[in-house]
């Protein structure tokens, strides 16, 4: 740790750095008190979603070493085990010297002057500030900098503080979270602030809570910012107001469950289980990946789900499990975009065990609790979504049948905000169709009608479309010819994985598996046990 601690002051010079000097940036100092992940995490949207904007330095809170070498070694067993199956190796466990190494290296790629200190109040700190100028501090998780450092930016800061500080202390205390963003005084300005409260649901975990809270003081701290540095100071704290209102859930009243509709199976019994964890760890299982390994021809498997939320539905899986489940997927298997899968299938070459995660429907609560945990983890994703439910931003009609009610859809503002290099979004019919009909005009219209709605309001191409239901008789021939003809490759929810084809082969209805929301299962089900 200490020899990072010492390196993190470096910044490299280069050809890059000198053309970004020529240019006008609104200059930003980030001083931290989150993990790295997180300070990296808002470091990136700071660079993707504010082109005028330039980090001139980030102070980061010197991290806690982790010290369970007890869980440490069980895990490294495991990961061993697993390894041998998969005949690919597994990631190894971030660690807090680990997750600061990698922001290290994002840093010098990025060209961020970065120092770690174990408190801001010290020397290092404050000439680190003096030779790195900004016009605006950004003060992450109420950080105190010495008085005489302020008049350092013409700006002044930004202070953003969680309350409670400790997320657990939520549900005792008054059931919700606040996020406040708070400005210190500026020439011609009064302070003023922005705040949002984020209600704890039944199923949040302090986990859960303080990646959400995260997100949403992320989100309203990016708003402020653009509006310092297009020179509307005084008028930040509304515009930041006036898009929490129109972006944010509004945490409707839902019904919960409805009587004898009980929450998707996730989990096979425990004697079916030993059976397919016997036939997991196989010679057969484990020749089959090696051989896969030799020749690069691992399958891809393609996830669906349809909504996190802590709010209970019956198509939802909490926040927490989802953390949970992607975490096991970056351990062990590659996750990447459903664009780059289709480019490695088409090239017929697959070189380690690879998964892609899609989500259907696209209900509004992803919106904060599936976009915090990709963003948390980063990984990618890809969306299908109905437009004509977006457009009227409705509740589905197959919800609505169960006594489902409080779910609506995510709308096309929030689709816009969300769409970046790792979002893509696909067509899942016009208004969610059932497309085991044979009328050719209504097929035109709900296929290929959609992918050009969409196209209009997210101004990028759409190239993926999956069938609702996704079974058989919700496919006629006549809607697997539109589709397959229409768009680069369709899904069907009938599992199975993907094996590499050659280049150039016709676009066909391709399989998806359900992401179960337990590790021992979803590991069987990506393995494909019994598939066959």
């Amino acid at each position: 740790m200490s020899e990072l601690i010492n390196r993190a002051g470096f910044t490299a010079d280069g050809d890059s750095r000198a053309d970004r000097r020529q240019t006008p940036f609104y200059r930003l100092l980030l001083v931290s008190n989150r993990n790295p992940i997180s300070t990296c995490n808002l470091a990136k949207r700071i660079d993707r979603q504010l082109s005028g904007a330039k980090i001139s330095g980030i102070i980061l809170k010197a991290p806690r070493a982790d010290t369970r070498w007890l869980r440490i070694l069980l895990q490294r067993a495991i990961d061993l085990v697993i390894g041998i199956v998969h005949a690919s190796p597994a990631k190894p466990e971030g660690t807090a010297e680990s997750e600061l190494a990698d922001f290290l290296q994002e840093c010098h790629r990025r060209d961020w002057p970065l120092i770690v200190q174990e408190d801001f109040v010290t020397p290092e700190a404050s000439a680190f500030m003096q030779n790195h100028p900004a016009d605006l501090a950004l003060l992450i998780g109420a950080p105190h900098l010495p008085a005489d450092v302020l008049p350092l930016f013409p700006h002044g800061s930004l202070l953003v503080e969680i309350t409670p500080l400790s997320p657990d202390a939520a549900t005792a205390a008054s059931g919700e979270v606040c996020i406040t963003i708070q400005s210190t005084q500026v020439a011609n300005a009064s302070p003023s602030s922005v705040s949002a409260r984020l209600p704890v649901q039944p199923r949040d975990t302090p986990r859960t809570i303080a990646l959400k809270a995260e997100l949403i003081s992320n989100d309203l701290l990016l708003q402020m910012v653009s509006s310092y540095s297009t020179g509307n100071i005084d008028r930040a704290p509304e515009e930041a107001n006036a898009w929490q209102k129109r972006m944010l859930p509004q945490h409707r009243p839902s019904t919960g469950c409805p009587p004898g509709h009980s929450e998707i199976a996730t989990t096979r019994p425990l004697w079916k289980m030993c059976l397919h964890t016997l036939a997991l760890v196989s010679p057969y299982v484990i020749l089959r990946n090696w051989y896969r390994r030799a020749r690069g021809q691992f399958p891809v498997v393609v996830l669906f789900h349809h909504l996190v939320s802590d709010r209970p539905h019956r198509m939802g899986m909490p926040t927490e499990t989802f953390l949970r489940q992607v975490q096991f997927l970056q351990r062990y298997y590659r996750v990447i975009s459903l664009s780059e899968a289709l480019k490695e299938l088409r090239a017929g070459s697959v070189k380690a065990p690879t998964v892609v995660l899609t989500f259907d429907d696209v209900y509004e609560d992803n919106f904060l609790c599936l976009r915090a945990i990709l963003e948390q983890t980063g990984v990618p994703a890809t969306l299908f979504i109905c437009p004509e439910i977006v457009t009227g931003h409705k509740e589905f009609q197959h919800d609505q049948e169960d006594g489902q009610t409080g779910f609506p859809s995510l709308g096309w503002e929030q689709a816009r905000y969300w769409q970046s290099e790792t979002i893509e979004f696909g067509s899942h019919t016009r208004s969610h169709f059932d497309c085991g009909s044979s009328v050719r005009p209504t097929l035109e219209e709900e296929i290929v009608g959609s992918r050009n709605e969409i196209e209009s309001h997210m101004g990028k191409p759409v190239r993926f479309f999956a069938f609702p239901w996704g079974k058989s008789a919700s496919m006629s021939s006549a809607a697997k010819e539109i589709a397959t003809s229409a768009y680069e490759c369709c899904f069907s929810t009938m599992e199975h994985e993907i094996l590499p084809m050659q280049q150039g082969t016709k676009s066909t209805v391709s399989g998806r598996k359900f992401l179960v929301a337990n590790a021992w299962n979803l590991e069987v089900d990506l393995q494909s046990v019994f598939e066959r």
